[in-house]
């Protein structure tokens, strides 16, 4: 996994053969880092409080703190097992998502003969750039005491003055993009293709994911709009 993040080229050296193995560790991975990162953030007060009114204001369910039969969901380790639930189903879809359109781009773009094996492979393999990029803006959350600050473009406005925006621009994400890139080029490189090939299919898919975002997140902000009026 680390030759992704020195040397994406290299994602090749892992056959097919583990490509089932290679993602179940970097889901692991990511699922645990990830879940570490949020219960880290949940335990500072301010950044509590500011990650619940933009989910009050995204329009959020709010969460039961007892069950029907009176079983208490605010104790610290529910708590975290249901952080860490949420998170590794998240992972799960992210990933496979993720290898489905790079495959799909990467054959439409350069006609590959690419399977979903290394379509999988490549994006497990670059579980270390997601855990490191999450880190950096847990990092900086945890300094500033802001959700507004880290490698998105999600800076350049106020959270809560347009919270459906600054979702989405959290997306516009630098490690995201990396990630995309990353896995592309070793899909390229397994297809005997330069690495330039790489770089343009992983920034086409970035690009394509982000605008199915928009266009959901959109939809989502006009559906509540209309309901409020």
């Amino acid at each position: 996994m680390w030759a992704a993040v020195v040397e994406p080229v290299r994602i090749p050296d892992v056959r097919t053969a583990t490509a089932l193995s290679m993602f179940a560790v970097a889901v692991l991975l990511v699922t645990a880092a990830s879940t570490c990162f949020q219960y880290l953030e949940a335990q500072d007060a301010t950044l509590a409080r500011h990650a619940e009114a933009l989910a009050t204001r995204l329009g959020a369910p709010e969460q039961p703190t007892t069950t029907t039969e009176g079983v208490d969901l605010s104790s610290p380790q529910r708590a975290f097992t249901a952080i860490l639930g949420i998170t590794l189903l998240r992972e799960v879809v992210s990933m496979v998502a993720m290898a489905g359109v790079l495959l799909g781009l990467m054959r439409f773009m350069t006609n590959a003969d690419l399977g979903f094996g290394a379509a999988i492979s490549s994006v497990a393999a670059t579980a270390f750039i997601q855990i490191l990029g999450a880190g950096v803006t847990t990092l900086f959350h945890l300094i500033t005491h802001d959700m507004r600050w880290g490698l998105h473009a999600g800076i350049f406005i106020e959270p809560m003055s347009s919270p459906f925006l600054f979702a989405f621009l959290q997306r516009v994400d630098v490690a995201a993009l990396w990630q995309y890139v990353a896995a592309a080029v070793g899909m390229a490189s397994w297809a005997g293709l330069d690495r330039r090939y790489g770089i343009i299919v992983g920034t086409v898919s970035w690009a394509t994911i982000l605008i199915v975002v928009f266009g959901g997140m959109s939809l989502l902000s006009w559906i509540m709009s209309t309901s409020v009026r």
